[in-house]
C-alpha cells in the first residue's frame, strides 16, 4: 500500500477533468484519507461550490502550493 500524498485540511485542485462526472473548476479540501488496495490512494474531499463530497484518486489532483510531497521510504 501507498502512502498518502496529501493531508486532512490540504487545498487541492484537480488535474484529470476527464472523469464521469464534471469535476469544479476551483480548489477542494481534503477531508479523509481512504484506504487503497492500489498505488493510488484515495480521498474524500469538497469544493466549497458543491453540495456533496466526491473520492478521488491521488493521480487526479495537485497541490496549490507545491508543497506536497510523498514521503521518503
Amino acid at each position: 500500500m501507498s502512502d498518502h500524498r496529501f493531508h486532512i485540511g490540504d487545498v487541492v485542485e484537480f488535474t484529470n477533468r476527464h472523469v464521469v462526472m464534471p469535476v469544479p473548476s476551483e480548489p477542494c479540501e481534503i477531508l479523509r484519507l481512504l484506504s487503497t488496495d492500489s498505488d493510488d490512494p484515495q480521498y474524500r474531499v469538497k469544493c466549497p461550490g458543491e453540495g456533496f463530497e466526491r473520492v478521488v484518486r491521488e493521480s487526479q489532483l495537485t497541490a496549490l502550493d507545491g508543497k506536497a510531497e510523498k514521503p521518503q521510504a
